[in-house]
């Protein structure tokens, strides 16, 4: 068992900022804005505008949500961890800790075969699970959005996920480069998306479905937000997941639980990363790694930035280490999602 640190109050954050000349700075994060809110509740379904795009044979559930803090024109697309879905409780708190905590309106996207997006055509879930690339989905995301004209009211769009949410997230910000839309993007910002090693079938089990089971527990028994606790509980609970699952149908279930967490499992990320940094659309990548994660090594992750940001000096990379954390470090504590969302300097 790793070193973790499940308190909330942890406040051990570093940025690693690289240079074209392979040179990286490290320096602390001021992250007093990282608390364990206890009066943010879900944000009720009904303060979101809800579309769905078909794309092929794909339907693609996009929800946007005004967000009463911002004034300036941009819009953050968030992509959503593994077995996320909008119509779920703790999901909505978190987007909640998303908005609190941010100055864009949000565009959510609901994960295949969650609410009305649809599991994938076979022979597109197949690739994705033969070459652990996320770009064959991120394709069809970045169409669904620009087919929706959302975007046009905004003159920025940037992209933030978590987790499985993170891959979507990189392939859908380089699929969004390929479009003809007027719309700018700052930035991309991810939590621990995996792939920065091959895994495997068996160390995906292991460390995704085993350790980082055991990492959420313990976060849950040191949160000190009650109501995330209850929703997280509720949400894991066998009723939950049996309605869950049937909702979703059988063939996005079996995706949902044995093709997507395959593709996780493959060493895609620097090739995903690689193909939206040669689109040069972007003036920021931002990598959250927990220093203690199951899925990735932090210094793997280094790696690929540093070699990134010697090929592509017009885009700022960076690295925020979150120190004596997991993968799980959201679970019981939202907030975290909120603040690791709107970290960006």
């Amino acid at each position: 068992m790793k070193n973790a640190n499940y308190s909330p109050e942890n406040r051990d954050i570093r940025r690693i900022t690289f240079k074209p000349d392979g040179q990286c700075f490290e320096n602390q994060v001021n992250s007093e804005n990282i608390t364990a809110k206890q009066e943010t509740r879900p944000i009720e379904i009904d303060n979101f505008e809800q579309t769905t795009v078909n794309i092929g044979k794909t339907a693609i559930e996009l929800y946007l949500l005004e967000n009463p803090n911002s004034d300036n024109g941009k819009i953050k697309t968030v992509m959503l961890p593994w077995s996320g879905d909008v119509n779920l409780d703790i999901t909505r708190l978190e987007l909640a800790e998303i908005c609190e905590q941010s100055d864009e309106d949000l565009l959510v996207v609901n994960n295949p075969g969650s609410g009305n997006s649809s599991g994938l055509p076979s022979n597109i879930m197949q690739e994705i699970r033969k070459t652990g690339s996320f770009n064959p989905y991120g394709e069809i995301v970045a169409e669904a959005i620009d087919t929706s004209r959302i975007p046009l009211d905004y003159d920025t769009i940037n992209i933030f996920g978590t987790s499985m949410g993170g891959r979507s997230a990189i392939s859908t910000a380089s699929a969004f480069g390929d479009l003809s839309s007027p719309i700018k993007m700052d930035y991309l910002s991810v939590t621990d998306a995996p792939g920065s090693r091959r895994l495997g079938a068996l160390g995906i089990a292991n460390s995704f479905m085993i350790k980082e089971v055991e990492h959420a527990s313990k976060y849950l028994e040191n949160s000190t937000n009650e109501l995330a606790i209850k929703l997280q509980k509720e949400n894991d609970s066998l009723d939950k997941w049996l309605k869950y699952i049937k909702n979703m149908g059988a063939t996005a279930t079996k995706q949902l639980i044995f093709d997507w967490t395959l593709a996780m499992s493959q060493d895609g990320l620097k090739e995903d990363l690689n193909s939206l940094a040669d689109k040069e659309n972007l003036k920021m990548i931002q990598f959250n790694s927990p220093e203690n994660s199951e899925l990735n090594n932090k210094d793997d992750v280094r790696l690929i930035l540093q070699e990134l940001a010697q090929k592509h000096p017009s885009i700022a990379f960076q690295q925020i280490i979150l120190g004596n954390q997991t993968h799980s470090l959201t679970i019981g504590n939202p907030d975290r999602c909120g603040a690791l969302s709107n970290i960006i300097e």
